[in-house]
């Protein structure tokens, strides 16, 4: 908040003044004294010091009608809306100065309606800064996975892994209709392996052995010592009845 507030034209005559409590020293008249009579426009604001509280002081000038502006507040608080309440102040008070005047009590009713504005645009500006989001529980940043979650589609890794071993079944039995299985069919697939295993069994081998070639000639008749191929042998092959297990058709 502001601590002064005054209006005064450059021929030295007072048209407003406003004070929230009084001045330690003389701000003012220093301003006047160090700054406005040597000219030193380029100066934006200037800082005065008196005793233990420092000031600080900015203003404007209403060229066309010889009115200098000027705020007052202690530099700790830093306003950030004073260039801007100085400069619709400049604007209202223009709009009412008569040449003729030289005091305006009634402006303080104006005055104080414009700084109190500019006091709440400020605090919600600066509320509005300060304000930082906060992300909903259990959400997680953008980019960023979840726990146990899966990176592409966001599932738990059990599901994702569930799914990838059901894939995996699945390509081995897909038949003709593109891998969909209506609820109640015969899997024909189960049927083949179990024929196969029952006919392996029947013919005395493991399904994971596999039966020796068998020469279409037949057995080579032996050739006993002094013997010739030719000659009559016995043949233990032939007659002999062929061993099986379950040897009738399993159909």
């Amino acid at each position: 908040m502001l601590d002064n507030f005054t209006i005064f034209s450059r021929g030295g005559v007072k048209l407003f003044s406003w004070s929230a409590i009084p001045l330690k020293g003389s701000p003012i008249n220093t301003l006047v004294s160090d700054v406005l009579l040597e000219e030193r426009s380029g100066l934006q604001t200037f800082n005065y010091t008196s005793g233990s509280t420092k000031y600080t002081l900015r203003w404007t000038f209403h060229n066309e009608l010889d009115i200098v502006f000027v705020a007052v507040y202690q530099s700790i608080l830093q306003l950030a809306y004073v260039e801007d309440l100085l400069a619709k102040v400049k604007e209202v008070f223009a709009s009412n100065y008569k040449p003729s005047t030289i005091d305006y009590p009634e402006f303080v009713d104006e005055f104080l309606r414009l700084q109190a504005l500019h006091e709440k645009k400020a605090d919600a500006a600066k509320a509005g800064v300060t304000k930082s989001p906060t992300a909903s529980k259990g959400q997680s940043a953008p980019g960023k996975k979840g726990k146990g979650q899966d990176s592409v589609k966001g599932k738990p890794e059990a599901l994702a892994a569930a799914d990838a071993e059901k894939a995996d079944d699945g390509g081995a039995e897909e038949g003709g209709n593109g891998g969909e299985s209506s609820p109640g069919a015969f899997d024909v697939s189960k049927l083949k392996r179990r024929t196969s295993r029952a006919a392996s069994i029947a013919g005395g081998s493991s399904p994971k052995n596999v039966p020796r070639k068998v020469d279409s000639k037949g057995k080579k008749m032996r050739v006993w010592d002094g013997g010739e191929p030719g000659d009559q042998q016995l043949d233990f092959s032939k007659g002999k009845p062929e061993d099986s297990v379950g040897g009738e058709d399993m159909g």
